[in-house]
């Protein structure tokens, strides 16, 4: 805990960008929360943010509460004036940004708690994925930071979204994207979305601003409009059914190049087609950005779609990449451990000292921790039905994974046995399965790349 009212001269200086979305009495408050929120070690509650900033004894903590349920400030005026100070301290003048858009559920429970549902929960346990609690769409910037080598990812606006009476996570999405737009003027903005962004909410974007996401397997492409032919009766809005990435993968150019994508610079073939997706987009011209691996098998391993049209493929995949923290890691370690948690779970609670017992013991292996509840669309992506979870990955390999909190013998048996595991072998087993699986598809087809 700081000192009574001992406040860093710097973060001062810092959060002096935030002072006009304040009164001044109100401002000193946000200081003081905000010193709780970094200085602190326990649960960031109001109270705990209070105590953490040295005020409990020197103000009553109904202050704080006051802070949010009475004072008058909005937060998005509060979120824009942040993103200007983020992006004057991160990102070189006159550079374009990138923003991605997300969501998140924070589990709340009781009758009196506003915009409760169920909906979709990347940590949910059991087979259906929802939970119970408030979803909010963010939008964040993506950029560098000078103690890390790593992209990171800055919240900096939200929307609370309630299924059925507010409007859609896109069209959430795309205010979001506006209000930044509009306030870092003169720089281009490029969004990042996954795949549950798409639709019609990003057409018609601003000139200054392009979206890319990945695009579904069975998303329909067309050939741009052909030009006028000069008879009476409307023009064509777009030519030919182009038809799905498959399909697109299988009369492609491919050519090979060298793109960076979680710290690591990689050799893969990509094929960049121009079309329209005109479920989603409409007459919006895209280029489709299909990507495989030298070594795999399928038509295509992931299939991009971009707004952005005179970006180079490369700059594509590398901007899409950056929104993957925990891919980032396992490339660069040959043995990652990663526990799945969440501050709800007492499990997880339990278990986390273990697991942090086991990181100082074993150095040489990469000891990561993702809470489920900021990151759901990996833990939906990774099929975490249970926390904790224990995942074990070596060469990129996923080699364990287990539900449960493991005592530390139980840890510490697993840790010798992913470093005794012959590498050779699994990654043959893993060839040989991938190999079975396709041939039991009927995907092998010696005339073109199998089917993704």
């Amino acid at each position: 805990m700081l000192p009574a009212g001992r406040v860093p001269v710097c973060l001062v200086q810092v959060l002096a960008g935030c002072r006009g979305v304040f009164t001044a009495r109100t401002f000193a408050t946000f200081v003081l929360l905000v010193t709780g929120a970094l200085g602190g070690s326990g649960a960031r509650t109001v109270t705990g943010m209070w105590s953490a900033a040295g005020m409990s004894t020197v103000r009553h903590w109904s202050s704080a509460h006051r802070f949010f349920s009475h004072a008058r400030w909005d937060t998005d005026a509060l979120g824009l004036a942040l993103a200007r100070i983020v992006v004057a301290a991160f990102v070189a003048q006159d550079a374009a940004v990138t923003v991605a858009v997300d969501d998140t559920l924070f589990h709340r429970y009781g009758r009196k708690v506003f915009g409760v549902f169920w909906q979709h929960d990347g940590s949910a346990k059991g087979r259906d994925g929802i939970g119970r609690g408030n979803c909010f769409v963010i939008a964040g910037l993506v950029t560098g930071v000078p103690f890390t080598d790593r992209k990171v990812f800055l919240p900096l606006l939200f929307r609370l979204h309630q299924p059925k009476t507010s409007q859609s996570k896109p069209e959430q999405a795309r205010q979001l994207v506006d209000l930044l737009a509009a306030t870092l003027v003169g720089r281009r903005v490029h969004v990042v979305a996954d795949n549950a962004y798409k639709g019609s909410a990003w057409r018609a974007l601003p000139r200054t601003v392009t979206f890319t996401t990945r695009l579904a397997s069975n998303a329909v492409l067309y050939a741009p409009a052909p030009p006028r032919t000069g008879r009476r009766g409307r023009p064509a809005l777009k030519g030919a059914r182009l038809g799905t990435p498959t399909d697109l993968a299988a009369t492609a150019t491919w050519d090979q190049l060298t793109v960076t994508r979680y710290g690591h610079t990689d050799t893969v073939h990509v094929a960049v087609i121009g079309c329209l997706w005109w479920g989603s987009l409409h007459r919006t011209q895209v280029n489709v950005i299909l990507l495989r691996d030298p070594a795999s098998t399928k038509a295509y391993d992931i299939a991009l779609v971009t707004t952005d049209i005179t970006a180079p493929a490369e700059q594509i995949i590398a901007r899409y990449a950056d929104r993957w923290s925990i891919e980032q890691a396992i490339k660069d370690n040959d043995i990652v451990l990663v526990d799945f948690w969440a501050e709800w779970c007492g499990p997880c609670k339990r278990f986390g000292p273990i697991f942090e017992a086991s990181s100082e013991a074993n150095p040489e292996v990469l000891h990561a921790k993702v809470d489920t509840e900021a990151e759901q669309g990996l833990a939906g992506d990774l099929g975490i039905t249970s926390i904790p979870t224990l995942m074990a990955f070596r060469e990129k390999v996923l080699v364990f994974s287990q539900p449960g909190a493991l005592n530390a013998q139980q840890l510490e048996q697993v840790v010798d046995a992913v470093k005794a595991l012959d590498m050779e072998e699994v990654h043959a087993h893993v060839a040989r399965s991938q190999a079975e699986a396709a041939a039991a598809s009927g995907k092998q087809d010696g005339s073109q790349i199998p089917e993704a």
